[in-house]
């Protein structure tokens, strides 16, 4: 009776580890309560704030099962929470380049996507929110 195999290319390398072509970690739905926007009825409030991050580590071909190729998201996260929590940002775009700037604080970031979105900005007509790509 034949073995099936699911991936083929896996089985042909039998007795190697397959290829990591990507290293990523991410932080999905992170709610955060922060001041931020321009209009003076945002002054002096705290509105919700929902990120998504996703963020490329270099050091891929390194990659042996161990937590120093990798980036604590529990760390991560709590950093995040201490910026949003540290000022007034105006504009969600500057709140997203700091917190790239807190990522390319760790030597094995190569690239940090945001997204962050402000739902409850336009009384649930729709969502407003902005995305941006950063690497080194």
């Amino acid at each position: 009776m034949e073995k099936h195999v699911d991936n083929p290319t896996l089985a042909s390398n039998s007795g190697n580890k397959p290829r990591l072509d990507n290293l990523q970690i991410a932080l999905k739905d992170f709610e955060i309560s922060m001041g931020i926007g321009i209009y003076d009825s945002e002054q002096g409030i705290k509105q919700r704030v929902i990120l998504n991050l996703d963020i490329d580590l270099a050091h891929k071909d390194l990659w042996d099962g161990e937590f120093t190729h990798s980036l604590c998201y529990n760390n991560l996260s709590k950093e995040i929470a201490s910026l949003a929590q540290s000022r007034h940002f105006g504009l969600l775009e500057d709140f997203a380049e700091q917190i790239a700037l807190i990522c390319f604080e760790h030597n094995i970031v190569e690239k940090v996507s945001v997204q962050l979105d402000k739902p409850d900005a336009l009384n649930d007509v729709a969502i407003p929110c902005v995305r941006m790509a950063f690497s080194r």
